[in-house]
């Protein structure tokens, strides 16, 4: 290897490395403030600092063996033990996170999670074992070749190499294989596009291994990682905006997750409705009256829902939907009481448009739908806006007339 090549390997390797890292800081310091601070945001923090961990344990590995810095056997030997270590326990840190998300008994039994640490353990001991037999990687200081007047020393893998990859890769598989399974469950279909990104997680660190496996001059493993992660973090903070800007009512992704988790805990004496609304001669009123008075309307309407949600004996939540449609779930004793919620918003729509002074009247149409468990949370809001729409038409030919 040339003087030049040389230099070109150092410049890349350390670009790439402190790039990565840069990126992991930022999203570490990042979330103290865009994640909620459940366990499974901890969680992801912690991870952050064992990659960042892991860089400066690769960089300084990779400056070591290349004579960037004055080689020193113990102290390759160690910085490349501690990687392989604090990669194992990066991995059970994912692993956690994504039993965090699948709300697993892992993350609450302390004798399940004391378990799951079995592969960590199987590392460590490996890598004790490594310091006398070589079984993972050894260090030859008898097989030094000339770079640019300097010594390099060869890391050549052991005979039990891959069991560290082993390992390390069977905290993240496991987890994402069971959330590539729960994304194609029905009863999951509201988290499934998050699931879906979930699973392919170890996809992107797998196919940096291996290039990495027969590249060892590029840190591909690290930047791969912080890609992944980076992608998790993304879908995270977009999953924890929860609110509509305009109406400050909840927004789609946010309804859907509590609809979900109140069909999965649904008792037998309640029934749940869904409840799809949009105004009528919207676009009359944005045409006529400009954008500012349609954005109005919005937020009366929303206003109204507002005050006749609160009237509920149990639970509703309600969101807009998108555009003029909105949506709500109630959870009610019997079919009495959701005709009696319907009739509550029709009174409050009118005394609002009587108060408002507008030229216009805000006007709605609604459509509902009992949740049966024959049908999915897909299915429950076609139906109900199928009957939004059959009820839309039919108030349209009651006008013409």
């Amino acid at each position: 290897m040339n003087n030049m090549l040389a230099n070109d390997y150092f410049i890349l390797y350390t670009v790439l490395g402190i790039f990565s890292l840069l990126i992991i800081i930022v999203m570490l310091i990042h979330s103290r403030v865009g994640l909620s601070g459940t366990f499974k945001d901890k969680i992801f923090r912690i991870a952050m600092f064992s990659l960042i961990v892991m860089g400066i344990l690769d960089l300084f590995f990779f400056y070591l063996m290349h004579s960037y810095i004055p080689f020193n056997m113990g102290v390759t030997f160690t910085l490349k033990s501690l990687y392989y270590f604090v990669g194992s326990i990066s991995a059970f840190l994912w692993f956690l996170y994504f039993e965090a998300e699948l709300d697993s008994k892992i993350v609450r039994e302390k004798k399940v999670l004391c378990f799951s640490m079995f592969f960590i353990l199987v590392n460590a001991i490996l890598l004790i074992v490594n310091i006398w037999t070589g079984i993972i990687f050894d260090i030859k200081v008898d097989s030094l070749v000339n770079v640019n007047s300097n010594v390099v020393p060869i890391m050549q893998r052991g005979s039990a190499f891959i069991a560290i990859y082993v390992c390390i890769y069977s905290y993240v598989l496991v987890s994402c294989i069971r959330c590539l399974i729960r994304a194609f469950n029905p009863k999951y279909y509201v988290e499934s596009s998050r699931l879906l990104v979930y699973s392919s997680f170890p996809l992107i660190p797998l196919l940096a291994g291996a290039f990495q496996y027969n590249y060892q001059m590029v840190p591909i493993t690290i930047c791969s990682l912080t890609l992944a992660s980076l992608i998790l973090y993304m879908v995270d903070v977009a999953n924890q905006i929860s609110q509509d800007s305009l109406t400050e009512l909840n927004n789609r992704r946010n309804f859907m997750r509590v609809l979900q988790r109140s069909i999965n805990s649904l008792e037998d004496n309640v029934c749940l409705y869904l409840l799809m609304l949009d105004l009528d001669r919207f676009k009359f009123i944005n045409d006529n009256y400009g954008h500012v008075e349609g954005d109005h309307a919005l937020v009366m309407f929303s206003d109204v829902l507002k005050r006749s949600i609160s009237t509920l004996n149990r639970r509703g939540i309600l969101a807009r939907y998108g555009g003029d449609e909105f949506i709500i779930m109630v959870l009610v004793d019997n079919d009495e009481d959701l005709e009696k919620f319907i009739g509550t918003i029709k009174t409050e729509l009118e005394n609002a448009n009587q108060v408002s002074g507008k030229e216009y009247r805000v006007e709605t149409s609604i459509g509902y739908k009992k949740y049966d468990k024959s049908i999915n949370i897909k299915e429950l809001i076609e139906l109900a806006d199928q009957n939004l729409y059959i009820n839309k038409e039919k108030a349209h030919k009651r006008k013409a007339k």
